[in-house]
């Protein structure tokens, strides 16, 4: 199964580590997580006040549900990540992109006025990928 990534001529280059599509072919488990925050398994915010902390435990969150599921990182084919202040967009792409390692799947990012609880601060959900 080979998920299939691009950036078709016509439209605008990705102006970080994502793709403008994500083609997943038929046969394929389609595992919909929904938004993950910082919390470690105890339910304890991981970096209050510091948003490349909490995506670190986020990431962390989302590599243990894709590997519950058979998958990895690299499953994930999309998602969407909310920021209560798009300036920590900066300190975040380059912890991404050293967790992702190359993987480029589709990717949105939106600044949200706030988000469940005051102190979270970045909020991630995806689709991910993974054998049938």
């Amino acid at each position: 199964m080979t998920v299939e990534f691009r950036n078709p001529k016509g439209v605008p280059k990705p102006i970080s580590d994502y793709s403008q599509v994500a083609i997943v072919p038929a046969g394929t488990k389609l595992l919909f997580i929904s938004g993950q925050v910082g919390l470690d398994e105890n339910g304890t915010l991981v970096g209050k006040g510091d948003a490349a902390a909490q995506t670190e435990q986020i990431l962390k969150n989302i590599r243990g549900i894709l590997e519950d599921a058979g998958g990895g990182i690299s499953s994930v084919v999309s998602w969407t990540w909310y920021f209560t202040n798009m300036d920590d967009r900066v300190k975040i792409l380059e912890l991404r992109k050293r967790v992702l390692a190359g993987h480029a799947p589709a990717s949105t990012g939106i600044e949200v006025s706030r988000l469940a609880q005051p102190d979270w601060l970045v909020e991630i959900e995806c689709v991910a990928s993974i054998k049938a």
